[in-house]
C-alpha cells in the first residue's frame, strides 16, 4: 500500500479557503492521504469540516475546549484529516503542558491499522522550562506507546542548528541545555521512529552539508514527518514557496510512503 502524509502548520493568520484548495490539489494526486495540521482555530475547523466531512476529522479541541479565561493561545488546536479510510478513535496526551496540541489518532485504511501522533511544540522564549517539560512528556508518551505509532507529524520549534551530522545538531536551551528536545529529535532519541528526510537521504546516498538541511519556517527546519520502520519513504518535499503563497508561514511537508510489512 502507498500512502501520502501531509504535515502543515497552517498559521492562525492564514486564509483557510486557500489552505483547503492547496491541500485538495495534493489529495487529487494520491487518494490514500492523511493530513496533519497545526494552529487550527475553531472557525478553521468548521471550514475543514465542510470541505472534508466531520467524520473524517479528529480535532484536538473537541477533547479539550479552551476555558473562558484561558485566552487565544488555548484555541490553537491540531487536526488530523482523512481522505479515505475511517477514524477509529483519538485522544490527547493528557500529561502534556498544553494537551490540546498533542493528538493521537487511530485510523483504519484498506484494512490496515495506522496510528498517527500529531503535535505542536510550545513556542516562544517565555515558555522556557515549560517547553522542556512538554518535550519530556511527549517523549515519555512516544516511548511508552511506540508500538502503535506509525507516523509522527509535528512542528517542533527545534532545533537551533540542524545538520545531517547528528554530532553538530544543537537544540535551544530551555533550562535543560536542549536535553528534552533531543529525546525526540536527537541522536539519543528514546524511540525508533525516523525523520523521513534523513531516511530519504540515507536511501538515496545524499549528503547535505547545509544548515538547516532544508527550510520550513524562516531560516529553520521546524516541521517534521517521522515514520516507523514498517514504512519506507520514497519521496519527500518541503513546499516552502508554494506554502507561503497559500498564506501559511510554514512549509507543508509532503511525504510518500510504501508499507514494507504490516503486522
Amino acid at each position: 500500500m502507498q500512502l501520502q502524509l501531509l504535515d502543515w502548520n497552517i498559521s492562525f493568520k492564514c486564509k483557510i479557503n486557500q489552505i483547503i484548495d492547496f491541500l485538495k490539489a495534493y489529495i487529487s494526486e494520491q487518494p490514500n492521504t492523511i493530513i496533519c495540521l497545526q494552529e487550527v482555530l475553531p472557525h478553521y475547523y468548521e471550514a475543514l469540516k465542510d470541505a472534508f466531512g466531520e467524520e473524517n476529522i479528529a480535532y484536538s479541541l473537541h477533547h479539550r475546549s479552551p476555558g473562558k479565561f484561558e485566552g487565544k493561545n488555548r484555541a490553537l488546536g491540531v487536526a488530523t484529516i482523512l481522505n479515505k479510510g475511517r477514524i477509529v478513535n483519538s485522544h490527547l496526551i493528557s500529561s502534556a503542558i498544553v494537551p490540546e496540541r498533542c493528538l493521537y489518532t487511530s485510523i483504519q485504511l484498506e484494512k490496515t491499522p495506522i496510528g498517527i501522533l500529531n503535535f505542536h511544540s510550545l513556542t516562544g522564549k517565555s515558555y522556557k522550562n515549560a517547553k522542556a517539560s512538554n518535550f519530556a512528556s511527549i517523549a515519555t508518551y512516544i516511548h511508552e506507546n511506540e508500538a502503535k505509532i506509525d507516523f509522527m507529524c509535528f512542528d517542533a520549534n527545534e532545533p537551533l542548528k540542524d545538520y545531517q551530522d547528528f554530532d553538530k545538531v544543537e537544540f535551544y536551551d530551555n533550562g535543560d541545555k536542549g536535553k528534552n528536545a533531543g529525546l525526540i529529535l536527537g541522536k539519543d532519541k528514546v524511540h525508533d521512529l525516523t525523520d523521513a528526510l534523513r531516511s530519504y537521504y540515507s536511501q538515496e546516498s545524499i549528503v547535505n552539508d547545509n544548515e538547516p538541511l532544508i527550510r520550513s519556517h524562516k531560516g529553520k527546519r521546524f516541521d517534521y514527518i517521522f515514520h516507523a520502520t514498517k514504512w519506507k519513504v520514497f519521496k519527500i518535499d518541503y513546499l516552502m514557496e508554494a506554502s507561503l503563497e497559500a498564506t501559511s508561514d510554514h512549509s507543508m511537508v509532503r511525504a510518500l510512503f510504501e508499507a514494507n510489512s504490516i503486522a
